[in-house]
């Protein structure tokens, strides 16, 4: 049987709480739950290489790119519900994003 680790410091907080426990308790998705993991160990993490803000900056941005991944699925999740395929609602968020892009 494998050995289980030991749960790095950077997701305990100061309650005592550990990351995972938090997110398991809120049932969180997949993708919210890595984005609740990764802000609750921002500015805890060292990464050798990297400066404090660097790291901080780095957690923030994988957070937001869970929660975006997110939001895309249950766009996707929605467009399916009402009769689109699956592939037909992917190419609609990707010509959307285009979109996007182009007015910003």
């Amino acid at each position: 049987m494998k050995k289980i680790r030991k749960t790095p410091e950077y997701y305990i907080g100061k309650n005592n709480y550990k990351a995972s426990e938090v997110v398991y308790g809120f049932s969180a998705s997949y993708n919210v739950g890595n984005a609740l993991t990764y802000l609750m160990r921002c500015g805890k993490k060292k990464e050798k290489g990297m400066s404090d803000i660097a790291k901080l900056i780095e957690d923030i941005e994988k957070a937001i790119h869970h929660l975006q991944m997110e939001i895309d699925q249950l766009q996707i999740d929605s467009m399916t519900k009402d009769g689109m395929s699956y592939e037909r609602a992917v190419k609609t968020l990707e010509r959307i994003d285009e979109l996007k892009k182009k007015f910003k």
